[in-house]
């Protein structure tokens, strides 16, 4: 079954809102985030890394 952009919207509206629209991201877009605050959400946790 193929998905279509539209559909995906409609049936996972709030999903796609909650992953898109954050304050990290609008900072980047702007291109007014700061360093410290860039390397801070890419940084992978102790566990990860």
């Amino acid at each position: 079954m193929t998905i279509t952009c539209k559909l995906f919207l409609q049936n996972h509206a709030q999903d796609w809102q909650e992953a898109t629209v954050h304050p990290f991201l609008e900072q980047c877009q702007l291109g007014i985030i700061q360093p410290q605050q860039f390397n801070t959400w890419l940084t992978p946790p102790s566990s990860v890394a």
